[in-house]
């Protein structure tokens, strides 16, 4: 009997061979065969379960049913016999254990989850179902599953009473049912609340024209408040301010909520229509309509877009003494970090400080300290980021997310050596090797120059299995540029283009110091090489390619090269080069979880 291991590479050759040539159900069965024979089969054996289940039932497929039941009995019989139970590395485990922890925190379905969303929600939307890499499940695009639907409901056409199973697809399932509630809306009478979580489905999956259409063929008598609250939100989102007033007024005659007057505040606050904001509020206060969190949250950012620094802490005063109003972290985190935009440092403190005495009643604990740590650091309060930091490893697990808020928080205070000495203890702390958590620190090293250090960090993440990130090469290569080390900065450019997503564009400076160093080689031929991988990978459109390329036998290829690359968009005062490194956690959560609170996009 050969080893599992020669016995694994002799039916991935016989699949490959099969993938050529018909199938040869003898061979398979001859194969196995031997397997289920071998009386004292190594123990690496389970190394061949998802084959050898997928191969019994290929066999059963192809008719041998007495075959593939024996093997696959003595299948299960030796797994369930074998004491010796695989385990998860430390590594392993702990990476599960964080994100568990974070989708935990992450569902929690408290007024903080509420604010966490993107847009304005009401009772009756439903969000599309999310991704669990946990599931066995296939995830479709929209195309793919708009496509697969059609065709599963036109086979459903041609039979009577049909059923249809989606096994592990959810995304599938969405589109079925969407196209269910469409075609069966005649059929069954539909309640004011199926009707608007229906009309907010179709929004999401098919946009709001569709949506529009299936809102226009709902019975006058169906149309409750709540399908035309959703049609708003829809118009809202779309910033059609006209419809949005005329389904706002329709709505006068319905009745108001809270949330009506949310949608159209925020829908006028980022058109800037300003005085209709004042108008709504007015009508607000006639008709006795309660503000809540979002209300507030709007009114304060739109006082902070107008730079009203009297209108923004006059709205805190009034949401602090607002009857009823149950205030979060998130609430006066918002607060300071405007008021740190505005430039009032020490009001800002004081947000900071009312919003981490409300820490300890959230669920989203580590959350608030991941970002009221960088708050701190961008009004350069050291003192206060490292005594928070202290209390955060007292009352929470750390994971990533919280050192790499604490490293970036002290490289915005410029102190690479404290940045340093939570790297070390993030680096024994046997948490799963992120390689954004180096990365950080790498970027800082390579803006000043530091390369040795850079290189040193990268070696000694890769002895850790650390796979460097595409701009952790574009920070070596704008390193090498400021240290005049232009073959390694043109390699490290390289490798970084080729990681980088198509489309993502260098800045402008080091891209063209790096044709410079070519052209003054003369290396024609690695120019071309070059600039046809920029060309490739979306950094260049095929116009600039060929003016480049003529350029690069003229002499002043600076002036040239910058303009037509500013033609094209690429970064020309290292702005890309900002943009490119990961976002601190703190602006993480504000733009992924408060910001949607508080602009309610």
């Amino acid at each position: 009997m050969k080893s599992p291991r020669k016995l694994l590479a002799g039916i991935a050759a016989l699949a490959l061979l099969d993938i050529e040539e018909e199938y040869d159900a003898k061979r398979w069965e001859v194969i196995l065969q031997n397997y289920h024979d071998d009386p004292n089969p190594n123990p690496s054996w389970r190394v061949l379960n998802p084959l050898l289940r997928k191969c019994v039932w290929w066999i059963l497929d192809m008719g041998k049913q007495r075959t593939s039941k024996l093997l696959y009995s003595s299948l299960i019989e030796r797994i369930d016999d074998d004491d010796d139970q695989p385990t998860l590395s430390a590594q392993a485990l702990e990476a599960l254990r964080e994100f568990l922890g974070e989708q935990n925190r992450a569902s929690v379905a408290d007024d903080e989850a509420a604010a966490a969303g993107n847009e304005v929600t009401s009772s009756s939307e439903v969000a599309l179902l999310a991704e669990d890499w946990r599931l066995s499940q296939f995830w479709y695009d929209p195309d793919t599953a708009k496509t697969v639907a059609r065709e599963v409901l036109s086979l459903c056409g041609s039979v009577e009473s049909p059923f249809v199973a989606c096994i592990a697809c959810p995304t599938l399932y969405v589109y079925l049912k969407v196209s269910q509630w469409m075609s069966d809306k005649k059929k069954f009478q539909l309640s004011f609340n199926d009707i608007a979580v229906q009309l907010d489905l179709i929004s999401k999956v098919h946009g709001t024209k569709l949506a529009e259409n299936y809102f226009n063929n709902i019975p006058e008598k169906s149309k409750g408040v709540e399908a035309y609250g959703v049609l708003l939100n829809c118009y809202a989102r779309d910033k059609s301010v006209e419809k949005a007033e005329a389904i706002m007024q329709k709505m006068r005659e319905l009745g108001q909520t809270t949330f009506t007057f949310n949608v159209m505040l925020n829908l006028y606050r980022l058109v800037e229509k300003h005085d209709k904001i004042d108008l709504l509020v007015h009508e607000m206060e006639e008709k006795g309509i309660k503000y809540d969190k979002f209300t507030f949250s709007i009114l304060f950012n739109t006082y902070a877009d107008l730079s009203d620094t009297i209108g923004m802490d006059r709205i805190v005063q009034r949401m602090e003494y607002y009857p009823n109003m149950v205030l979060d972290w998130i609430a006066y985190s918002i607060a300071a970090k405007e008021f740190i935009k505005a430039g009032l440092t020490k009001k800002a403190l004081e947000m900071l400080k009312k919003s981490e005495g409300l820490i300890l009643a959230s669920k989203r604990r580590s959350m608030a300290y991941e970002f009221l740590l960088t708050q701190y650091a961008a009004i350069g309060e050291k003192d206060e980021v490292l005594r928070l930091w202290e209390l955060h490893k007292k009352t929470e697990k750390i994971y990533n997310k919280s050192y790499i808020s604490m490293i970036t928080s002290l490289l915005k205070l410029d102190d690479i050596e404290e940045a340093e000495k939570i790297f070390e203890e993030w680096d024994s702390s046997e948490l799963f090797y992120d390689f954004q958590v180096p990365n950080f620190l790498i970027g800082a090293y390579c803006r000043k120059g530091l390369m040795e250090k850079a290189e040193t960090l990268i070696n000694r993440a890769r002895m850790k299995r650390g796979k460097p990130l595409a701009q952790t090469w574009y920070y070596l290569a704008s390193g090498y540029v400021n240290v005049n080390e232009m073959p390694k900065a043109i390699e490290a450019l390289k490798v970084a283009v080729s990681a980088f997503r198509p489309g993502w564009k260098p800045s402008g400076p080091i891209l063209v110091a790096c044709l410079e160093y070519l052209k003054e080689k003369g290396d024609v031929e690695e120019a071309k090489e070059f600039l046809g991988l920029l060309l490739g990978k979306g950094v260049l459109s095929i116009g600039i390619h060929d003016k480049l390329s003529s350029y690069m036998e003229n002499a002043d290829l600076i002036a040239q090269a910058s303009h037509l690359m500013e033609e094209d968009a690429v970064g020309m005062y290292g702005e890309v080069t900002e943009n490119l490194e990961p976002k601190q956690m703190g602006d993480l959560v504000m733009d992924g979880e408060i910001k949607g609170m508080s602009e309610l996009k």
